[in-house]
């Protein structure tokens, strides 16, 4: 496969440091030619093993990565490098189906990533104290007084996550106390509290389903599991989503999430289906995508391609931020579609894709 402009962006920053130290992973992504080498390949990028693994996943589903040949090899190479990944582990494995977190946006009712997702906590809670802005009467633009609250709401939401959430030895119930303090609140109050490698899909069809999912590898580790081809993750060396470090969460416990795949149901019958890739960024990319689609009268691309603003607590009293002119993947990489029944009993079905991660749509017909 060849390289986005995206991954590209990401990888000229990254593919000494973390895709330089395994062996299959240099030879992956680097230029191995005389004269070359060490720098980024402008090649197609060719993984040994992961296609016949991608089959055998095919072939054999989920199991294939828990207890199967590619649960064996991953394992035992981890282990064999010093980790703590032993098959049983991967054995022992299971999702967890939880409800919704559920808000209003308008006329719009969301459902969005619970905890352990601080992702869709934030979301909900950003447009709880957005109450209902930007709104469609300023022409479908955030105007100045918008925006000013937007960073605001970003100021408060993403300091209680860094204060409150993060550390949290209960985050299911600090969570559900913080949304339920935000829905207690009239709106002239809501000041009072100042203080990844992702890949998104949204999905909808002309039956009336949609679909939002969300998948993470982190930054990458840089290893390729050997004979699988399959590149391991670094999610518990990502501060945001392990703040207590290594080995400082109990067994069992489950991490930490930004993610935030969300789907929502018009009070007409439309459906929508929304979500991004951006660590930290994820919850403040949705926010400002759904207020301007679900309140402030944009369409859907338009809200994906408006300009955007995060909120970034200074780890220093002089550091600096940039602005950015140009449209950058920092900001995310939102994509949504949305199906809305139509008087005449049609269906219309629309997509939009975020140009800052080369976001792409595709429209597939049914075949008679």
């Amino acid at each position: 496969f060849r390289l986005g402009s995206a991954s590209r962006y990401y990888l000229e920053y990254v593919h000494d440091d973390i895709f330089g130290w395994d062996d299959q992973s240099r030879s992956a992504v680097h230029d191995l030619r005389p004269g070359f080498e060490g720098e980024l390949t402008s090649e197609p990028i060719v993984v040994a093993d992961l296609a016949a693994s991608l089959q055998l996943i095919a072939d054999e589903g989920a199991a294939a990565l828990h207890t199967g040949d590619l649960a064996r090899l991953i394992s035992a190479d981890v282990v064999e490098r010093g980790g703590i990944l032993s098959a049983r582990d991967l054995a022992a494995y299971r999702p967890v189906v939880r409800p919704s977190l559920v808000a209003q946006v308008g006329p719009w009712r969301l459902g969005t990533n619970p905890v352990p997702s601080v992702g869709g906590v934030c979301v909900a809670a950003m447009l709880r104290l957005l109450d209902g802005r930007p709104e469609a009467t300023s022409g479908g633009s955030w105007i100045d007084a918008d925006v000013e609250r937007m960073v605001e709401v970003e100021r408060l939401v993403l300091g209680h996550r860094l204060d409150v959430l993060d550390p949290s030895d209960d985050l299911e119930r600090d969570a559900q106390a913080y949304l339920a303090m935000l829905d207690g609140l009239p709106p002239t109050a809501r000041n009072a509290d100042r203080p990844a490698s992702t890949a998104h899909v949204s999905a909808s069809d002309s039956e009336g389903s949609s679909c939002a999912v969300t998948v993470s590898s982190g930054y990458g580790s840089g290893m390729i599991a050997r004979g699988t081809g399959i590149w391991l993750n670094n999610c518990l060396g990502e501060q945001e989503l392990n703040p207590r470090g290594l080995h400082g969460l109990a067994a069992g416990t489950r991490l930490l999430s930004n993610m935030a795949p969300t789907v929502a149901q018009h009070d007409d019958g439309a459906s929508l289906a929304i979500g991004s890739p951006g660590a930290d960024r994820i919850s403040t990319a949705l926010a400002q995508v759904l207020a301007g689609y679900c309140t402030g009268g944009l369409t859907l691309q338009q809200a994906v391609n408006h300009p955007r603003v995060h909120v970034h607590r200074a780890g220093r009293p002089d550091e600096v931020v940039k602005r950015e002119t140009d449209l950058t993947m920092y900001f995310g990489g939102v994509g949504a579609t949305v199906r809305r029944p139509l008087p005449d009993g049609t269906v219309h079905l629309e997509a939009a894709a975020d140009p800052r991660r080369d976001g792409a749509v595709r429209l597939v017909r049914a075949v008679p």
